[in-house]
């Protein structure tokens, strides 16, 4: 995957990714791939190559829409990406028959998340995150004044920064992902 920072030269038109476009790098939210984690990298890649995994459309589409999130300037579009990637990747897999999505979205991510080593949140720390998320990004996609005066991150703190709580929802989403195809992983072995 390559994508050119907006200040080098001489300009390159276009990007690669699969199914993918970009907008101009976002040099304060830089990605390095440390040798710690080329072994996570290996694995993820092949377990995209996985013919279950490619045949999976609603994973797909969470991770293009994941993809899509990650190359956003303007917080509501990265919000509303990040949101469609979730109910592409919960609402099905949650399978319940009642409650909205925001409903379905919070539970499914719950229960597939809680514990998670790397994002240090119990499955009612996850719901109360997603759920208010998920309300931020209605209010943005209506077009509604903010209906929250405060947001929480993950961890549960109070905060006033919308990028801090897109980080969050970012490295939840992506935990997801990883966790779906590690399902994938397993049981292809």
């Amino acid at each position: 995957m390559f994508a050119q920072a907006d200040d080098e030269f001489p300009s390159v038109q276009g990007v690669s990714a699969m199914l993918s476009a970009f907008e101009g790098a976002d040099n304060d939210r830089v990605t390095y791939l440390l040798t710690d984690a080329l072994d996570i990298f290996r694995a993820t890649y092949a377990a995209l190559s996985l013919p279950d995994v490619q045949a999976d459309r609603s994973l797909q589409m969470a991770i293009r829409r994941l993809v899509f999130a990650g190359s956003r300037r303007v917080d509501a579009d990265r919000l509303i990406d990040l949101m469609m990637s979730a109910e592409a990747l919960f609402i099905k897999r949650a399978n319940l028959p009642q409650g909205t999505k925001g409903d379905k979205i919070a539970a499914a991510a719950a229960a597939l998340l809680a514990g998670d080593p790397e994002l240090k949140a119990d499955a009612l720390q996850i719901q109360t995150f997603m759920r208010t998320v998920y309300q931020a990004r209605n209010a943005e996609m209506h077009g509604d004044d903010r209906p929250y005066s405060q947001f929480r991150l993950l961890d549960g703190s109070a905060t006033n920064s919308m990028p801090s709580v897109l980080n969050d929802a970012e490295k939840l989403m992506r935990r997801a992902v990883l966790a779906v195809l590690a399902e994938y992983t397993a049981v292809a072995k």
